[in-house]
């Protein structure tokens, strides 16, 4: 990570996401709509690739099928598909969108 990277917000990143991450970068973003209290598609994405248990010690969204429609498991398929291609670069890119200042 270069020190430009560490110096972006949370919406230069989102703005310009690496070709990689992409469809991570927009489900995060879609994932702005909702309350965060209740989950998000983005905190099922955490969730799924083990992300909240490794840093948490649990899983953030406890019922997801309360969180996703038909659009919703969409996006986070893409978001999937591409952590399955580049996992530690899309963590990466996660981690820090995650950490970014609005």
């Amino acid at each position: 990570m270069s020190n430009s990277d560490e110096t972006k917000t949370l919406w230069q990143l989102l703005e310009s996401p690496p070709a990689y991450a992409k469809a991570t970068a927009n489900l995060l973003e879609w994932s702005m709509n909702y309350d965060q209290k209740a989950g998000t598609p983005f905190q099922v994405f955490l969730d799924l690739v083990g992300h909240s248990e490794e840093n948490l010690g649990e899983n953030l969204v406890p019922k997801p099928q309360q969180v996703l429609g038909h659009l919703e498991i969409s996006m986070l398929a893409d978001a999937l598909e591409e952590y399955s291609i580049r996992p530690q670069d899309v963590l990466e890119y996660a981690e820090q969108m995650l950490n970014a200042p609005e």
